[in-house]
């Protein structure tokens, strides 16, 4: 596939910095400030449309950099001129460690990042159970019905990712992370795809996944890799099914 003058892979990396001074300009002015500024008969779209724009913004940012993967290897994506995220499995007694890490590190990040949310991040993760799963590692996602996966870069674990087994023809992605010093490269689109084609090789027919609303670049992702939005595929509070969005991907 050619894309841009004689397929010259300068034009993906100036649209993907186009793509992403829009996103920067995006995140930096609220919806709500900009139409409260302006008088009604001048307004251009109301909050629901900028956060349409702001996640379609995203969808293509993440089909650039799909484009911009071409080696085609699984498990491997480039995300500079002289780096690479290579996925790789969980297995060692370091390496678990590592997936500890990063597991804790996401809930920190999420309480930091969303502190409006703080009572529904701790009841969703719940600290014993969230434990007691990190002292288990890899529990419920050891293969061969499972997966534990890390993204490393330059010899560091920069994020992780898992599935575990709901019934012989479904499954689960869990524990969805990357630093935020490695966000944005790639790395997630490499954890994803991985995951992916592991549950199809191990004959599931549905991926199910859930989100907060919050999350609009992992929403971004999840709709590009093929996933859509369906109603709650488990019991829980309704306060928390509000906050959640639940999504499901046909092998």
């Amino acid at each position: 596939m050619t894309i841009g003058p004689a397929g010259d892979s300068s034009f993906l990396r100036k649209l993907e910095t186009t793509i992403r001074e829009e996103l920067a300009e995006a995140e930096a002015t609220p919806p709500e400030e900009e139409v409260e500024a302006l008088p009604i008969d001048q307004w251009q779209f109301d909050p629901e449309d900028a956060q349409r724009y702001e996640v379609g913004l995203r969808d293509l940012l993440g089909a650039v950099e799909t484009l911009e993967d071409g080696s085609g290897r699984a498990g491997e994506v480039t995300v500079a001129e002289d780096r690479t995220v290579v996925v790789y499995a969980a297995a060692s007694t370091a390496e678990l460690d590592q997936a500890r890490d990063l597991f804790r590190a996401f809930v920190t990040w999420h309480r930091q990042r969303h502190l409006a949310d703080q009572s529904l991040i701790d009841r969703y993760f719940g600290t014993t159970g969230f434990e007691r799963e990190l002292a288990g590692l890899p529990g419920p996602y050891a293969p061969p019905a499972g997966r534990l996966l890390l993204a490393g870069s330059g010899g560091t674990a920069v994020g992780c990712a898992a599935l575990r087994r709901i019934d012989d023809r479904s499954c689960e992605m869990k524990r969805m992370f990357v630093t935020p010093g490695a966000q944005g490269r790639g790395a997630g689109r490499a954890l994803g795809t991985e995951l992916i084609r592991a549950a199809r090789a191990q004959g599931y027919a549905s991926m199910y996944l859930d989100t907060s609303t919050r999350q609009t670049e992992a929403l971004a992702l999840y709709r590009s890799l093929g996933f859509t939005e369906i109603g709650p595929y488990y019991e829980l509070p309704k306060e928390l099914s509000d906050w959640l969005i639940f999504m499901r991907l046909d092998l």
